[in-house]
């Protein structure tokens, strides 16, 4: 397959066809700039294909990054990838910009986390957190500059888009500084177009995520192309969960999942009623289109309460409770909790441990507190967590 790939989002116009057959990049061509992309593609696209010695006709399908970026060069790009889709009949694929910055970085290695970030001026810019294997983190979103260092300021992460230097330069004190930071204005044309094979078809990752350098067997491309077939799935898929603020419309989700954890299960009303409470903040987590937990906090002044913990049936002993607690944790300390308390049944076991890896200790015992099933009561233990 031969994939057309078009890049004008940025400070680019970038083009290259890439031959899956034998994994090679045929042309390429990219010329810095901030404007002109109108008048520099189509004759760029033209050169490209004169010196791959390719006609409209023999290639089989257009990528084109589809944003975050530059309005006017976001259009320049679709327009040109539509209009030669329509042509020739051949089928255009869109593909996110952030991701198109990632993947060269998760291919050389996916055990480290990745910041993709794009400025979008005023101190706010486009973000996408991808973590180990290359799942989606922190799905695509525009937020302020505060916001974009408390989710991606962890784990030592790689930076890599037009705000990586802004984002660096801000680096909390006491994180772990940025593995790399690399401020580059443009994605890498080349992955554009693996990304563009890859997207839909993911036989053809084999072929589109390996170099074409030369001496490499066959073998050796295969090898190195099946180890990438996860990394460029997932960027098309989201089979993880996705961690995210929860809002008054998930509290119809968040009712039946509390029914379902504890013996008294908080009703709709009353779960909007506090989402809705300036003092509640609230997290889920989401896998597609469905919840698969949630936890829920109170913070007065300095103080904050875990108010409800819980993760579904089917997620649970996978590490999500503890990404979500994590997360929450982090966010109360970003709004100047000093110390966070919970109580949890003495046999709950499971929250316990939980709560033990968070770093929360029990200071106080409430005896014959939840009522059981036989008629006896546990007690409540109460626990508690400085941040400071």
């Amino acid at each position: 397959m031969r994939v057309l790939a078009i890049d004008t989002a940025l400070e680019a116009c970038s083009a290259a066809v890439l031959d899956t057959e034998d994994a090679s990049v045929a042309a390429r061509e990219s010329l810095p700039m901030v404007r002109g992309h109108a008048e520099a593609l189509i004759p760029l696209i033209a050169r490209l294909l004169d010196r791959a010695k390719l006609t409209f006709s023999e290639i089989d399908r257009i990528a084109v990054t589809t944003g975050p970026g530059s309005f006017t060069g976001l259009r320049v790009g679709i327009a040109a990838a539509r209009g030669l889709a329509l042509a020739t009949g051949k089928p255009a694929v869109g593909l996110s910009t952030l991701a198109a910055y990632a993947a060269p970085l998760i291919a050389a290695d996916d055990t480290l986390p990745v910041v993709a970030v794009i400025d979008a001026r005023h101190d706010h810019v486009y973000l996408q957190v991808f973590g180990p294997g290359g799942r989606t983190i922190v799905t695509p979103r525009l937020v302020p500059l505060r916001e974009a260092l408390r989710v991606g300021a962890t784990g030592a992460p790689r930076l890599i888009g037009t705000a990586a230097n802004l984002l660096a330069a801000a680096w909390p004190v006491g994180e772990r500084a940025p593995a790399s930071v690399d401020p580059r204005p443009a994605p890498d044309i080349d992955w554009v177009a693996r990304l563009g094979a890859a997207a839909g078809r993911y036989r053809f990752a084999a072929e589109t995520a390996v170099s074409a350098r030369a001496g490499r067997s066959a073998a050796e491309r295969r090898a190195t192309g099946a180890a990438m077939i996860g990394f460029i799935s997932s960027l098309f898929t989201s089979a993880e969960p996705v961690l995210s603020e929860a809002t008054l419309r998930d509290a119809a989700a968040i009712a039946p999942m509390h029914a379902a954890s504890f013996r008294r299960g908080w009703s709709e009303h009353e779960i909007e009623e506090m989402l809705a409470d300036r003092h509640v903040i609230a997290h889920r987590a989401v896998t597609g289109s469905k919840l698969s937990g949630f936890v829920i906090s109170r913070l007065v002044e300095d103080e904050a309460e875990i108010l409800s913990i819980a993760v579904d049936r089917g997620r649970q002993r996978r590490g999500l409770a503890g990404r979500l607690l994590n997360l929450h944790v982090r966010r109360l300390a970003g709004l100047g909790a000093r110390t966070i308390f919970l109580e949890v049944d003495e046999h709950n076991k499971p929250a316990m441990r939980l709560y033990e890896r968070g770093g929360f200790h029990e200071i106080a015992r409430r005896a014959n507190y939840y009522p059981a099933a036989n008629g006896t009561a546990a007690a409540a233990l109460v626990l508690r967590r400085d941040l400071i």
